[in-house]
């Protein structure tokens, strides 16, 4: 499991509640009411799953969502493979 999560430092098994982190998001949202919400997602089964969870908790928000899809290169299209400056470096107009 942790080969999976590489790139969320923050992950551990000792959560309890895999849906409790949403309710963090949820509250940042509503304290930073930002204009909309931009998920980085990459084209693979896991990353559209989090991408239908995301759009699911988040349906009842009236911020615009959304989506860079990361283009497949010679790697996985993993966004959790890249750090901030590698999926930045993905996109000429960044």
């Amino acid at each position: 499991m942790r080969a999976c999560h590489r790139g969320y430092e923050d992950w551990s098994f000792d959560m309890t509640d895999a849906f409790a982190s949403w309710l963090k998001v949820v509250q940042w949202l509503d304290r930073e009411k930002p204009e909309a919400v931009v998920i980085w997602s990459g084209d693979n089964v896991s990353e559209a799953t989090f991408l239908a969870m995301t759009c699911w908790r988040l349906r009842h928000r009236s911020e615009p969502l959304h989506r860079v899809a990361i283009p497949e290169q010679n790697n996985p299209p993993y966004v959790a493979f890249h750090n901030p400056g590698e999926l930045a470096d993905l996109y000429t107009s960044r």
